[in-house]
């Protein structure tokens, strides 16, 4: 029996040294890492950047204001404008607005923006913007079936807002936009 033991030991003793030595041996040598592929940034500046961002969040203002002084008609064109998740939640905005008798003009309007940060996607093609906007409610005017204005004269002009973009060389879309208390020249 111990000399069975012997021989099954050796045998995986000569099985491992083997087994090592091809492993070592230079026809089994490993491709040289390829080098990852780098992508001009999308805009040549942080300037470019936030402009970008800002025209794709005007544009959902536009639209938004349009389909609000509509009653909430024909909400489907802030579709390709937005991520779902702002679809969803304008949608509830744009069916309660249709149930009112309420009429609403002006838009809310861009007065200011600062960079927060931008990150180029994985995809090197399109980037992810953040920034914070400040815009105005000044020429809202909201008026109810009377015709009586019921926009609240007490409520702020200006409201902050931190927007995250997707952008590429096709536009961009809104991915979220949520109120921000620190933007200082901001009136809030």
């Amino acid at each position: 029996m111990p000399r069975r033991s012997l021989t099954a030991v050796t045998g995986l003793l000569v099985l491992t040294l083997a087994t090592t030595l091809v492993g070592c041996s230079d026809t089994t040598r490993l491709p040289d890492p390829t080098p990852e592929a780098t992508a001009d940034p999308l805009f040549a500046s942080d300037e470019e950047a936030l402009a970008a961002a800002v025209e794709v969040y005007e544009r959902y203002l536009d639209v938004s204001a349009q389909i609000l002084s509509e009653g909430g008609a024909n909400p489907e064109r802030l579709q390709p404008l937005v991520s779902d998740e702002i679809y969803e939640l304008e949608l509830e905005d744009f069916l309660a607005a249709g149930e009112t008798n309420y009429q609403r003009s002006g838009s809310l309007e861009v007065v200011d923006s600062q960079l927060q940060q931008r990150i180029q996607l994985e995809e090197s093609v399109s980037e992810e913007v953040a920034a914070y906007v400040c815009v105005s409610r000044e020429s809202i005017v909201i008026l109810d079936q009377n015709g009586e204005s019921v926009t609240n004269p007490d409520a702020p002009i200006e409201y902050a807002f931190e927007i995250v973009t997707t952008l590429n060389a096709e536009g961009g879309v809104l991915e979220s936009a949520n109120l921000w208390d620190g933007f200082e020249s901001c009136g809030g």
